[in-house]
C-alpha cells in the first residue's frame, strides 16, 4: 500500500527572550513536531501545494492514481486524476477531499484561497474529457493549464477552465493579487519543444482572462515555479532557465548577475535560477536577473 505522507508539520516553537546570537552560534530552539498523518490509498498519491484559511483549516492539492483516496466517492478509473482536500485546523479531521479529471493524466501544482475564500487550483491535463465549465475552453494541446475553482467549506467545484495552445503548457502556481486578481505562472512550450515562462492573469469575479504572456530565451527551458506580488501587484517570478548552447538571450534588466553559469567545458550555460518583475498588467519586464553559478 503505497501512502502519502502529509507534511503538516504545525510547528510550536517557544523562543522566549534571549539575548542575540551571532549567526554560526547554536541555539537551543526545538521545534516540536506536533502533528503528522499519512493520507492516501493503494495507488501513488502526492500533494504539491497547500494554504490556509483565516480559521487555520488547511487546504492541499495534489494529484492520486487511487480509487480508494479517503473521503473520495465515485472515482472508477486508475488513471491520474487532481486530487484537493481540506483538514480543520487541528490536522486530525478530513473535511472534505475531492478528484477532479478525466480519462488522461492531471495534476495540479499551486493552490490559492481569494477574498470570497474561494479556492483556486492551477495544473495541468492531457484529458480530452476533462470537465470545464459551460462555455468552457476544449483541449487544445499536449497539455492544457488547468485552473479551476472550488468552495472552500465544501469542495464543490465553482469554475473549471482550460488554456493553451497546440504544445505542452501547465500552471506550476498561483497567487491573489491586492487588484483582486489572479496570477498564474509556470511554462508554455513552442512546437519545437522549447519551453518559456508563462505568466498569466485572470479576473476571478467575471471568470475572464487578462493577459497571457511567455518570455525567455529563444531556445532553451525556461520555467517559472513559484510566484509572489507585493501590494502594488507588481509580480515577481522565479524558476529556472536553461538554454541550448551559448544561447544567452534570456530578458534581463538591471540584474544582479549579468552572466549565465557556465555548465561544461565547452563554455556553454548551464541551469541557473532566474529572479523577474512584471508590472500588473504583465507589459513590462521591470527587473530580471540570473541567479547562480557554474552548472546546476
Amino acid at each position: 500500500m503505497t501512502f502519502l505522507l502529509l507534511l503538516l508539520l504545525l510547528l510550536t516553537v517557544d523562543i522566549g527572550v534571549r539575548p542575540a546570537y551571532p549567526v554560526h552560534a547554536q541555539t537551543d530552539i526545538e521545534p516540536a513536531h506536533t502533528y503528522g498523518s499519512y493520507l492516501g490509498g493503494r495507488s501513488d498519491d502526492r500533494f504539491r501545494a497547500i494554504t490556509t484559511d483565516t480559521q487555520g483549516n488547511i487546504y492541499l492539492a495534489g494529484s492520486t492514481y487511487s480509487t480508494d483516496f479517503p473521503g473520495v466517492t465515485g472515482k472508477q478509473e486508475s488513471s491520474e486524476d487532481i486530487v484537493i482536500v481540506s483538514f480543520d485546523a487541528s490536522g486530525t479531521t478530513l473535511r472534505w477531499a475531492k478528484t477532479l479529471g478525466g480519462s488522461g493524466t492531471d495534476q495540479a501544482f499551486g493552490i490559492a484561497l481569494d477574498q470570497h475564500n474561494h479556492l483556486w487550483i492551477t495544473g495541468l491535463t492531457d484529458s480530452t474529457d476533462f470537465p470545464v465549465s459551460a462555455g468552457g475552453s476544449t483541449f487544445a494541446g499536449y497539455y492544457d493549464v488547468v485552473l479551476t475553482e472550488l468552495d472552500s467549506g465544501t469542495g464543490a467545484v465553482l469554475y473549471s477552465n482550460l488554456f493553451g495552445g497546440t504544445s505542452s503548457d501547465q500552471g506550476n502556481a498561483i497567487v491573489v493579487a491586492p487588484n483582486g486578481l489572479l496570477y498564474i505562472t509556470g511554462q508554455a512550450s513552442d512546437e519545437f519543444g522549447f519551453r518559456d515562462v508563462l505568466a498569466m492573469s485572470f479576473n476571478p469575479e467575471t471568470h475572464t482572462p487578462g493577459n497571457m504572456v511567455r518570455f525567455g530565451r529563444e531556445r532553451g527551458e525556461d520555467i517559472g515555479n513559484a510566484l509572489a506580488v507585493d501590494r502594488d501587484s507588481n509580480i515577481y517570478i522565479t524558476g529556472k532557465t536553461e538554454p541550448q548552447g551559448q544561447d544567452t538571450d534570456f530578458p534581463l534588466v538591471q540584474p544582479f548577475q549579468t552572466q549565465c553559469g557556465v555548465g561544461d567545458g565547452f563554455g556553454d550555460c548551464g541551469e541557473d535560477a532566474f529572479i523577474t518583475k512584471l508590472d500588473p498588467a504583465l507589459e513590462i519586464i521591470l527587473y530580471s536577473t540570473y541567479l547562480g553559478g557554474s552548472y546546476n
